[in-house]
């Protein structure tokens, strides 16, 4: 499933519903391997919580196209049904999510953690990431990242911005009524990016 706008670009794998390819122009952005989901979520007791990644294999089981600029994958996962909506502005290069989620289950289940995540970006040596909503505002240059390594911050929107280089950077943002934050994983030429809510 493929969905554009403003030179924007999203593949979805149409087993998994996994975000496989960002690009802007032809460019890759972020790339992610078909077995990556987009979202996850924890439940349970605090000390004891089941993530997403432990109810099962992820399948597609249905997609829907509401309108040219919007799709929507509807994901089962064990006992769990998530609907993951995309939408791509057609004046700016902008990427909307959000989700909902259905327990199916007999039993109820208390929800712990959400994140949306996004694999793979790009990371370019010249570039950087930030967290502009930490004063005074430090750059984390790309070329030195460490694999495993780890930052991240909350409150607000939760922003953070990566320069792949100048004039070409992308921009996280949670808009939620929850208490938010945003992380990063360091890996080798690439980050991966979660939004907690």
């Amino acid at each position: 499933c493929v969905l554009s706008g403003a030179g924007l670009e999203l593949t979805v794998d149409g087993a998994t519903g996994a975000m496989r390819r960002l690009a802007y122009k032809g460019e890759t952005l972020a790339e992610s391997a078909a077995d990556r989901s987009p979202v996850t979520f924890g439940v349970g007791p605090k000390e004891k919580m089941t993530w997403l990644e432990q109810a099962g294999r992820r399948q597609v089981v249905a997609t829907r196209r509401p309108s040219p600029d919007a799709l929507e994958v509807t994901v089962r996962a064990g006992e769990y049904e998530l609907v993951e909506r995309y939408r791509a502005h057609a004046g700016t290069p902008r990427l909307d999510r959000s989700a909902t989620l259905t327990w199916r289950g007999a039993e109820p289940v208390v929800l712990r953690a959400f994140a949306f995540k996004t694999f793979g970006v790009a990371a370019t040596p010249d570039g950087f990431y930030r967290f502009p909503r930490v004063w005074p505002p430090a750059s984390h240059p790309l070329a030195v990242m460490k694999r495993g390594g780890r930052e991240g911050h909350g409150g607000g929107v939760a922003p953070l911005v990566v320069e792949l280089f100048p004039k070409r950077s992308l921009l996280w943002v949670s808009m939620a009524s929850d208490p938010s934050s945003v992380r990063i994983e360091e890996g080798e030429g690439r980050l991966d990016v979660a939004q907690d809510l």
